[in-house]
């Protein structure tokens, strides 16, 4: 069974009054109420991308986040309890929703377990929920406030917490559909580092509308690394060309999603919305194509099919004589007829947002307009994660009138620049500046993500037109919403690929093919071939040259989906290779202690059995011994005093506080610490205490080196001190 550990989002939806209702109607009647029930709550759930974990009596459990971690989780959580609280016409039901870390696990037959306190809460605030309330806790309101409307709601007592829950009621979605939310509100900066591309994209505009021929751009890039702003100024600055502008974009979930982008170009072009009736519908979109295509042959034709694709009309009513596996391709004529009419009259540019999440009939016309268009001036813009590549490599591959460009990460510098005109000031702590230019992997999401974060907990404030740091920040934490774009990349990998992901996360930020090997094994140069290609890692060019990730961000999310269990097995594992394959592991003793540190910690926390417990404990104490030791020879009290501690907490945990010759040695290397400190009473006692631990277990060498120091102190600490000792 493979364990990961994720940050989810739980739902838990009950059935209010399920007891009443079963005394008070047929068991049968009752029975297919309750089969409906549980049907519409896995409908809703798949539709939103959610898995069905139980159900339990009259109550749901739907996880987000298995087997696949989206970064927009919480979202289709909230959507989804809004959507099963509305549904329910004959029962009312009761919803909590919460996100947080837990342990997932799939079995074999795709069977999911998921465990942690995440799924407590989200239980408890079901509980606490009133009939048609869905309720939801901190972590779910922070990051889905943007997308949903709330209202205050009073704290939840829940059993087992000694504090109230913190709930918000959730009310309706702010959108009909989901709208990617980017930016800090208030907040703007001019384009920063992307000058080539903005005019690599004009000229190609340029080069459509002289030409008239089509031509398919296509903007790669992870998300929040700037794709949609680079088409919108590109966009702004072709404002005054005379040209149209049709936007769709293709969403991740939900029902009767396929023909999406199309849908929005054409509701935008005839004014419908989501609030107009099938007949207003059609009355405007027949107005509208009257204009436009009023001496054409092909109107009723199109017409139809239009109006299949926008759900007006169905194919057998409308079309009869069409096979059904036929209506696709019809559909994909009809918008290539529409938009080779709308480009006639004026230079058109389509651009269709999130191609990754595209179905294929979507895929296969955006490759048509780009190969059967012919003599109008499109220029269709398409903007994709990096996955769409992988999964189609041979995107607009031999089109002549194809160009793709891949968005690289801003260099410190330009995202340093971001940062003081998002602000709008250039004296912020250098500190902050720098940890913000960072831990921001050159993702101007991610610093606009920072950003917002440290205006939220009131660290940068508003002073007149621009900010100011209103306290000394030592350290600043990472905010989920980066966390979930990083996970929901790292999820999608192959198991093979995540787990050298992994294995190397254990290892540090740089590491070498053959250290990855000994965790893994199998074909690991290949994997990292690939996850160098997906730009996840770098380096590894020439023989013997180490890999590294390519920002701290990507090791921290590859180490935290690791269950603590699996991390304790890689680092005593890859300490013991270390340990064998080291020409001298003297040399490497910090990294040694480390890694042996590590896995006791973690073997300690989870309460794994006493032998292994003890036996990573001995290892950890070895090698911590050797880090002091070589602390001492540089005078590095720092390191030497926190090496000492760990050493004492995890001597604590052996049989009696560990064997006489830890206790021996530990005091002398206090002793040692002591006199560097000039503490020369503390420094002669700790060393007599060692001689007399050494002794007692007959530990000669250790005996002769403490006596060796006390006497050392004696002559150093002058007659003054002397008396004192005597």
């Amino acid at each position: 069974m493979s364990e990961q550990r994720k940050v989810v989002t739980i739902l838990f939806a009950d059935v209010v009054g399920s007891t009443e209702i079963a005394s008070q109607r047929d068991p049968e009647v009752v029975r297919s109420m309750m089969s409906r029930y549980f049907m519409r709550v896995g409908e809703i759930s798949a539709a939103y991308g959610g898995t069905v974990e139980k159900f339990a009596g009259d109550a749901a459990m739907v996880v987000f986040g298995v087997p696949v971690v989206h970064d927009d989780d919480p979202e289709r959580a909230v959507r989804a309890a809004l959507e099963i609280r509305d549904g329910g016409a004959e029962l009312q039901v009761r919803v909590g929703v919460n996100t947080g870390e837990a342990v997932t696990a799939a079995a074999d037959d795709r069977q999911f377990m998921v465990s942690g306190d995440a799924v407590n809460v989200a239980a408890r605030l079901q509980q606490g929920a009133e009939a048609g309330e869905v309720l939801v806790g901190s972590l779910t309101h922070q990051l889905t406030r943007n997308a949903i409307e709330y209202e205050a709601r009073a704290p939840v007592a829940a059993k087992g917490k000694t504090e109230p829950l913190v709930a918000h009621r959730a009310l309706r979605p702010r959108s009909e559909v989901p709208v990617q939310m980017r930016g800090i509100p208030g907040l703007h900066a001019a384009l920063v580092g992307r000058n080539r591309e903005l005019r690599l994209l004009l000229d190609t505009f340029a080069r459509v509308a002289e030409d008239r021929r089509p031509h398919l751009f296509t903007i790669v890039g992870a998300a929040g690394i700037g794709k949609s702003r680079l088409v919108s100024e590109a966009l702004t600055g072709l404002a005054d060309s005379g040209a149209r502008v049709l936007r769709g974009r293709c969403l991740p979930y939900g029902r009767g999603i396929t023909y999406w982008p199309l849908i929005e170009m054409l509701r935008q072009d005839t004014g419908t919305g989501l609030a107009d009736e099938r007949e207003g519908a059609l009355a405007k979109l027949d107005r509208w194509l009257g204009e436009l295509l009023s001496d054409d042959p092909q109107r009723p034709a199109v017409r139809a099919r239009l109006a299949v694709m926008l759900g007006l009309e169905t194919a057998e009513a409308i079309m009869p004589d069409t096979p059904a596996e036929r209506v696709e391709r019809e559909i994909g004529w009809a918008v290539r007829h529409y938009i080779e009419a709308v480009a006639h009259s004026a230079p058109l540019i389509v651009v269709v947002d999130d191609v990754q999440w595209a179905e294929p009939p979507i895929v296969a016309l955006i490759e048509q307009l780009a190969d059967r268009v012919a003599d109008v001036p499109v220029l269709i813009i398409c903007m994709a994660r990096p996955e769409f590549l992988e999964l189609r490599g041979g995107w607009s591959a031999g089109k002549a009138n194809a160009t793709t460009i891949t968005l690289d990460p801003l260099d410190p510098l330009e995202t340093s620049t971001l940062v003081s005109r998002l602000l709008e000031i250039e004296a912020l702590p250098e500190d902050l500046r720098r940890q913000i230019v960072e831990r921001s992997a050159g993702t101007p999401l991610f610093c606009e993500e920072f950003i917002h974060m440290l205006i939220d907990e009131g660290l940068v404030v508003r002073d007149g037109a621009s900010w100011r740091a209103a306290a000394t920040i030592d350290q600043i934490r990472v905010p989920q919403g980066i966390n979930a774009v990083l996970a929901a990349r790292l999820d999608l990998l192959p198991e093979e690929e995540r787990s050298v992901l992994q294995s190397a996360s254990v290892i540090g930020e740089r590491f070498g093919l053959h250290e990855v090997d000994s965790l893994v094994g199998g074909d690991v140069e290949s994997r990292l071939d690939s996850l160098r290609r997906k730009g996840l890692v770098s380096g590894g060019d020439s023989a013997g040259e180490e890999f590294r990730f390519r920002h701290l961000l990507i090791h921290d999310a590859a180490y935290g989906s690791l269950p603590k269990a699996g991390r304790a097995t890689l680092h005593d594992r890859f300490r013991s290779v270390l340990e064998r394959e080291a020409r001298d592991p003297q040399q490497v003793t910090e990294i040694l202690a480390h890694h042996a540190e590590r896995a006791f910690a973690l073997s300690h926390e989870l309460g794994l059995e006493v032998e292994i417990v003890h036996e990573r404990a001995l290892k950890a104490v070895e090698w911590l011994f050797a880090t002091a030791d070589r602390a001492r020879t540089r005078h590095d009290t720092a390191t030497m005093d926190s090496t000492l501690h760990s050493i004492r907490t995890t001597a604590a945990e052996l049989p009696a506080g560990g064997e006489p010759a830890i206790r021996a040695r530990l005091r002398l290397l206090e002793a040692q610490l002591l006199v560097m400190r000039a503490d020369y009473r503390g420094a002669s006692e700790a060393a007599a205490e060692a001689a007399a631990l050494a002794e007692s277990a007959g530990l000669l060498s250790t005996v002769a080196a403490a006596r060796l120091a006390a006497a050392w102190i004696w002559n150093f600490s002058g007659t003054g001190i002397v008396t004192e000792f005597e």
